[in-house]
């Protein structure tokens, strides 16, 4: 198997289950976003051939398969390099899950971890975060914590300037709150965007 000497997260998106919420303007900061979500804090691996990548198609489809028939399922991330899949799961794991931990699946391990939230909260949290009052020009993108233990809130540099990391998170909070109040306790966590990020570029009129 060939690996390449440049480390990367490694993102599958038939199991990531993205929570990315963004405006259209910020694509790139939502795809940056997207692969912070999907791994575990610090986790990278070896880029590896077609042949070890192939691999986790069966576990993709297994994943797939559960999650259309259980809720609860949070996310899950696939590492090359040990040829292991980390899922996040709230609540009863099911035991098709469990059989998948204890044998394996095409030589891969499979490990269920459990979250605070599931895929879908995250996504509605995401969601009342980006339609917040005062969140246009304010709000770049919202996902959930790599554990699925609350939402990240990405916010530009300017509206840091202009109001504390409190302020925001206090007014995220409440936008959640009201839009989804079975969500109203979710930790949120405010994050500034780091100012080396590009901006996309609008289309110019024709």
């Amino acid at each position: 198997m060939t690996r390449l000497a440049r480390r990367v997260p490694v993102v599958f998106a038939a199991v990531a289950a993205t929570a990315v919420v963004a405006t259209a303007a910020t694509a790139a900061t939502a795809a940056t976003l997207a692969a912070e979500e999907s791994a575990d804090p610090g986790s990278e691996v070896n880029v590896a051939g077609p042949v070890a990548t192939e691999k986790f198609v069966s576990v993709n489809d297994a994943l797939d398969t559960l999650r259309e028939k259980y809720s609860g399922f949070a996310g899950a991330s696939n590492d090359l390099q040990t040829m292991t899949t980390t899922v996040r799961w709230k609540g009863t794991v099911p035991n098709e899950l469990r059989k998948l931990e204890r044998s394996g699946l095409n030589g891969i391990t499979v490990t269920a971890l459990p979250a605070a939230y599931s895929q879908e909260e995250i996504n509605l949290a995401a969601d009342a975060a980006i339609h917040a009052p005062g969140a246009e020009g304010t709000v770049i993108g919202a996902v959930g914590t790599p554990d699925r233990s609350g939402l990240i809130v990405e916010v530009t540099e300017s509206a840091v300037a202009r109001l504390s990391k409190s302020a925001i998170s206090h007014d995220v909070k409440q936008a959640i709150a009201a839009a989804e109040p079975q969500l109203e306790t979710i930790p949120v966590t405010i994050r500034q965007a780091e100012p080396t990020r590009p901006a996309i570029a609008k289309p110019v009129a024709q």
